[in-house]
């Protein structure tokens, strides 16, 4: 992080006019797109964790035979 805001402050010191607007143009879409990415994976990731609680504590469905209770019956 700390190189790209270096480079960022350095690059907006040195160009002027049209290509200052275009490249502040450019960093502020980078950041856009770079947000909406992390949001998105939160969210994938948010899901998928509770997907494996809800199947954790509330699906009674079992991909297994449960020995245990053929053996008490």
């Amino acid at each position: 992080m700390t190189i790209i805001s270096e480079n960022e402050a350095m690059l907006t010191d040195k160009l002027t006019g049209d290509e200052k607007k275009a490249f502040l143009a450019f960093a502020n879409a980078s950041n856009i797109v770079l947000g909406e990415s992390e949001l998105d994976s939160f969210l994938v990731g948010f899901r998928l964790g509770a997907r494996f609680a809800y199947d954790t504590f509330v699906d009674n469905s079992s991909p297994y035979c449960d020995f245990l209770k053929e053996e008490f019956e």
